[in-house]
């Protein structure tokens, strides 16, 4: 007797959408190696991603917490249109007169 084992890992999602469509999705895909490992990820519409582990039956509540613990950030990135937070408010490497008060700074 064959049995055929599928190569398809067993997943999970979540996906919060809100009223404007855009969408955050948290996965759970079962690792291969252990029975009780998870590996997970976080993607919001902006594009910014966080990855991370679970061992246990319980995954389900280990994405919702993911999803609880980015809450956050996510509420920030509605709030600018699901852009990513600027890494800087000025480019350092402009030119600035002599009369800014940068201009001396080092």
């Amino acid at each position: 007797m064959v049995t055929f084992r599928s190569s398809t890992p067993e997943q999970f999602h979540i996906v919060g959408q809100d009223s404007d469509g855009t969408r955050r999705v948290a996965t759970a895909t079962r690792s291969d190696s252990r029975h009780d490992q998870w590996n997970l990820k976080l993607t919001h519409p902006s594009g910014r991603n966080w990855n991370g582990t679970f061992n246990g039956p319980n995954v389900l509540d280990a994405l919702g917490q993911m999803l609880n613990d980015k809450d956050q950030e996510y509420r920030q990135e509605r709030g600018r249109g699901h852009r990513t937070k600027p890494t800087s408010l000025y480019d350092r490497n402009s030119q600035i007169s002599e009369n800014h008060p940068d201009y001396y700074k080092k």
